[in-house]
């Protein structure tokens, strides 16, 4: 732990040894450069404090540490792009990436990946796209009767036994011949694996398949539909994408349910923006740096390991008022709210700081006209 130091220069491959080190800290080094690649050798890492250094290259494309539960890399020269494959990790929590030049485009992809984020922060980036949204779901069968959609793609298998909460990395030996074909569970380890043979053994309750099934928002009723819409943030609290190229409309947001914090701010989102009357604590209570409320984490878990030491005791915290931040900057995004047909203002318009308009957070008052034209 070394952070808030003037260190420069940059890593070497020995630290690739570093196998069972679970926190490390280097946050707000300015001239300090770190290969992202070491971190998936570092198989025993919880908390990664990486913000405000000199990081450039790119992001990792491989798995990260399945034990990562927060990775903090805003504020540094990273570039390239944000795949899918960097966001596969069923520990991770919080992450944050802004302030750099990373690109890369949204997609629906991505929103299987992002299941288990609590906090999520990518602003001012070069991400493009849409807000994920997910279509794709994964369910464990046991049943030999039962049918299903064959996962063909280890990738995949990776990303699907990470939706469903399960930690261990995906193995892939070649000895799998009572295993099910494909994208499997073993009960009795509990370890995911893919077998690339096929004329194997059967689902059953110890040797377990992982299927895919696809649900349609528009053919399973309203209800289902933002119920499953929701799924990929089910656990978000802060959601952050301010001043990125995103496009489309915030329909993937409808139905959740703990969030907190959401900026979209300029951007070019259009048509009605989500109601969110399911997230009852938008804009209330405050948000705690993930930085420093890792830290003060970190720091508890080393004093009761060695008695009457811990390195950030005097780390204070920063708390901020949570806010919701989406229609500024965003000009052709509109509301469902009217005066000319009465229809109320729903949570997030009632939230959103701008709209709301005598926060101080701007001069001046806001005038809002309903809008009259409709969304195709």
């Amino acid at each position: 732990m070394v952070g808030n130091n003037l260190l420069s220069g940059s890593s070497s491959a020995e630290f690739a040894a570093w196998t069972d080190m679970k926190t490390f800290s280097i946050e707000q080094n300015p001239q300090l450069d770190w290969a992202l690649q070491l971190l998936g050798n570092w198989t025993s890492l919880e908390h990664a404090s990486m913000q405000g250094c000199r990081i450039g290259g790119t992001l990792p494309q491989e798995e990260l540490p399945e034990n990562l539960e927060v990775l903090l890399l805003s504020d540094n020269q990273l570039s390239g792009s944000l795949s899918v494959g960097f966001l596969v990790s069923p520990s991770l929590r919080t992450l944050t990436l802004s302030n750099g030049q990373l690109s890369g485009t949204l997609s629906d992809a991505m929103a299987t990946s992002m299941w288990n984020l609590s906090a999520f922060l990518a602003n001012n980036l070069r991400l493009s796209g849409t807000l994920p949204q997910q279509h794709t779901f994964y369910q464990i069968v046991s049943n030999i009767s039962h049918t299903c959609d064959w996962i063909t793609d280890a990738e995949e298998c990776s990303i699907a036994a990470a939706s469903l909460g399960i930690v261990a990395s995906l193995s892939k030996s070649a000895n799998m011949s009572l295993h099910p074909p494909y994208c499997h569970f073993d009960a009795t380890t509990n370890t995911p694996g893919f077998n690339s043979l096929i004329h194997t053994g059967n689902c059953s309750s110890t040797n377990q398949c992982i299927c895919r099934f696809v649900l349609s928002a528009g053919s399973s009723g309203l209800q289902q539909a933002d119920s499953a819409l929701s799924v990929a943030y089910r656990n978000a609290t802060v959601l952050s994408f301010s001043r990125n190229f995103i496009t489309g409309t915030t329909d993937a947001l409808e139905g959740v349910e703990r969030l907190q914090t959401l900026i979209l701010s300029s951007n070019f989102l259009s048509c009605n923006g989500a109601r969110l009357d399911s997230a009852t604590n938008l804009a209330e209570g405050f948000f705690k740096d993930p930085g420093i409320e890792g830290l003060q984490t970190v720091g508890n878990a080393i004093g009761q390991s060695v008695p009457y030491i811990n390195p950030f005791s005097d780390l204070e915290a920063l708390n901020y008022s949570n806010i919701a931040l989406v229609y500024a900057g965003n000009s052709q995004l509109t509301t469902y709210a009217s005066s000319a047909e009465s229809v109320p203002a729903d949570n997030l318009l009632n939230s959103d700081r701008v709209r709301a308009g005598r926060h101080g957070l701007f001069a001046g008052r806001f005038f809002s006209c309903p809008h009259v034209f409709e969304c195709t």
